[in-house]
């Protein structure tokens, strides 16, 4: 009678640990997938086949997520040499947004405004950025939530040893061991919220096409009050299918066409 059910625990075992060596293999093979369109994305850029490396950096965006600084920064670099200054601002930028102490690409995006000739403009404050540049920016949302987990384990730890101490003064040393990793937690709790929000919360853009005319509502017919220059950065409100509702440096609150602008 014991035999059957120690058959299926066994069958059932062994289904388990294929289904993990197949989901390791998956990721391994996606992995050395990546790496090898990554490597031909820089020979492409290297032998200055820059619509190439272009077309593969993009490719791999959106196949790994748009949160990969380094393949920003790349595709940034290869339109900068094509004089695509407003696509190259774009994704500087969103490197900077997910790296805000990337100095490469702060260093190339200031020779790109300076080429674009947007370097005056008050739209390019990077004021922002070194406000920015805290303590919480210096971890991923990952990192932080990780952080998070320890913390709030080494406070369970302390508090167990709490209980079960003896001493006085060994009850206290670990009461405070607990409130402190309570607070750190605490901390990183706030800082994984915070650079989540600050990545994935969109509300800028750069405008992307040469004098994009400004609409007082999202139609063709609609009255044209103005035009934003191309590279320039706007804050991004609203969208409709089509249109996207935007506030330019001067605190003018338009309508453009969605395909005109691209989120940071």
């Amino acid at each position: 009678m014991l035999i059957l059910p120690y058959m299926q625990f066994t069958f059932f075992k062994k289904i388990g640990f294929i289904v993990f060596l197949l989901s390791v293999f998956s990721t391994i093979n996606r992995a050395e997938n990546t790496a090898e369109r990554f490597s031909a994305a820089n020979a492409a850029y290297q032998e200055k086949n820059y619509p190439q490396a272009i077309a593969t950096y993009t490719s791999l965006l959106d196949s790994i997520g748009d949160t990969n600084a380094l393949l920003h920064y790349n595709l940034a670099n290869c339109y900068y040499k094509t004089d695509s200054l407003p696509q190259a601002i774009l994704h500087y930028e969103k490197a900077l947004k997910i790296s805000p102490n990337f100095d490469a690409a702060k260093q190339n995006l200031a020779l790109c405004l300076d080429k674009a000739d947007l370097h005056n403009s008050p739209n390019f404050d990077h004021n922002r950025l070194r406000i920015l540049q805290t303590f919480w920016q210096m971890g991923t949302p990952l990192l932080w939530a990780i952080l998070l987990l320890i913390g709030l384990y080494v406070a369970a730890y302390a508090l167990w040893r709490y209980w079960t101490a003896i001493s006085i003064k060994t009850q206290q040393k670990y009461l405070l061991g607990a409130i402190i990793s309570l607070l750190l937690a605490g901390v990183f709790a706030w800082s994984s919220y915070s650079r989540a929000n600050a990545l994935f919360s969109q509300k800028e853009a750069i405008i992307l096409a040469a004098n994009v005319s400004l609409h007082d509502g999202p139609a063709e017919n609609s009255i044209v009050i103005g035009a934003v220059a191309a590279g320039e950065k706007v804050h991004f409100l609203q969208k409709t299918a089509d249109w996207a509702l935007i506030q330019t440096n001067s605190g003018k609150t338009a309508w453009v066409q969605q395909k005109s602008i691209g989120i940071i």
